[in-house]
């Protein structure tokens, strides 16, 4: 009999081994591996047949007889193989395929459906999170189960925020999730920066193509935008005003001095017309030397009266070109503007009023130019009703006075110049602006001044009504 430890007889049946005479030599070092957890009943099995005996360092092996075949492993052994195999497939097998019911043979062992269940449901939901699928509900507790519910979590959080992030909300930040918090972070300030930036472009250039760059008031299409929208709100009701003035030969003052000095007469009457209006009124560049005026909630009584406070305002202007020194007057035509009829929609009724103004303002062109006209239905009164005070200035309206009125009698009230050959004397006037004329006539000395632009007639335009008392 060989030693123990050293040589083993040969198993029955290897010819070969037995007719060279050689014995088969066993790592006996390796077979404590057969009692590991990695074992399964056919490794143990096979070492066994392979050797050809069972080794005397597997006393629990041996059978009685060594020459006979090798008795089965233990249950034990068996059953241990059994757990590994099955927990293996659960973790590692790319697919089931249904095969998620606990094998009968391992259902004796304690807690092994419990451990079975916990398997599954950690791979279930570890499958989901790598596809995306943020609604794989997982029942089972424990370490691995909780840690890949919180990443599940915070994944739900992170998929709501960016949601939030593409609605413009860019101040949300992630503080949960480490390296990536700090790169998300970083990408959403920077978008944040980036959409400001353009968003502060973007506005800028909307205004800019909102707006005459000369003059600062809307251009038409501003104008409708905003014009419309008022009307759309109700912001005219009861009524309101809308005016459109033109510079009286304007084309003379282009074509006499350049079209510099036209650009400085239309920079300052678009000053003079602005500062004599509150901030809700708009203004309008409508073309050329022609302008709008949309007064919300004016109604047209008050309207005629502006009117010819602008018209006189622009006259009384003295504007200051290089060497020159020039005059100008403006002609004016008014109309009123009330809430659309049901059924019309407000950029056509807008139109409408711009049309029914546009014909009063070619009535005062043709008509002698320097003056206001009305529809003819219209009969002015003898004074300018209230207004409300511009909300900007919070400040009350004097009485008998319009926003901006001058305190002092210095801005002229020029008479209606139908008859270009003459200017009227001030007892022309209506009997019923009698009783606004002053005592005395202030120095006219400035008035009298000639003015570098005369009317169609070729009569000076600057005649000496400084003296007449503004009835603003």
């Amino acid at each position: 009999m060989a030693k123990e430890g050293s040589q083993l007889p040969n198993a029955p049946g290897d010819s070969d081994a037995a007719s060279s005479g050689k014995a088969r030599d066993i790592d006996l070092r390796n077979l404590d591996l057969f009692f590991t957890p990695k074992a399964t009943t056919q490794a143990v099995g096979q070492a066994v047949e392979q050797a050809g005996s069972v080794p005397p360092q597997l006393p629990q092996l041996r059978g009685a007889d060594p020459a006979c075949p090798p008795p089965a492993a233990p249950e034990n052994v068996c059953r241990e193989a059994q757990v590994v195999e099955h927990v293996g497939h659960i973790l590692n097998a790319g697919e089931l395929h249904g095969d998620t019911e606990l094998p009968e043979a391992l259902r004796g062992i304690p807690g092994m459906g419990e451990l079975h269940r916990l398997l599954l449901g950690v791979r279930g939901l570890a499958a989901s999170l790598s596809t995306g699928d943020l609604e794989y509900i997982c029942r089972e507790r424990g370490f691995v189960a909780g840690s890949l519910k919180a990443f599940q979590s915070n994944l739900r959080h992170l998929t709501w925020q960016a949601s939030r992030i593409a609605e413009g909300e860019y101040h949300h930040r992630v503080n949960f999730m480490g390296d990536f918090s700090v790169a998300f972070n970083k990408m959403t300030e920077q978008l944040n920066s980036t959409i400001s930036s353009l968003t502060s472009l973007s506005e800028k250039y909307k205004d800019l193509s909102y707006h005459d760059p000369l003059t600062g008031y809307y251009n038409r299409f501003g104008f409708s935008r905003h014009a419309a929208g008022v009307i759309e709100s109700g912001g005219c009701s009861p009524q309101s005003t809308i005016i459109m003035c033109d510079i009286d030969h304007f084309k003379k003052v282009n074509d006499t001095y350049g079209h510099q000095a036209g650009d400085a007469v239309l920079k300052a009457f678009a000053a003079r017309i602005k500062s004599l209006l509150r901030s809700q009124e708009l203004c309008c560049r409508y073309g050329g030397e022609e302008f709008l005026l949309f007064l919300p909630g004016t109604p047209l009584e008050t309207g005629w009266f502006i009117a010819n406070r602008l018209r006189a305002a622009v006259e009384a202007m003295l504007i200051h070109f290089e060497d020159q020194d020039l005059k100008i007057t403006s002609s004016f035509g008014i109309c009123a503007v009330a809430p659309p009829p049901d059924g019309m929609a407000p950029d056509a009724y807008l139109e409408a009023a711009i049309h029914a103004v546009d014909e009063n303002l070619y009535k005062a062109k043709t008509g002698g130019r320097n003056r206001v006209v009305a529809p003819e239905d219209f009969t002015p009164p003898v004074r300018p009703a209230r207004r409300e005070s511009d909300p900007a200035q919070n400040t009350p309206e004097p009485r008998d006075a319009l926003p901006n009125a001058p305190s002092t009698p210095d801005t002229p009230d020029i008479p209606d110049m139908s008859d270009a050959s003459a200017a009227p004397p001030p007892a022309a006037l209506p009997a019923a602006l009698s009783d606004t004329l002053p005592d005395t006539l202030p120095n006219a000395d400035d008035a009298a001044r000639p003015s570098p632009i005369q009317n169609a007639s070729g009569v000076n335009k600057d005649a000496p009504f400084a003296g007449i008392k503004s009835m603003f």
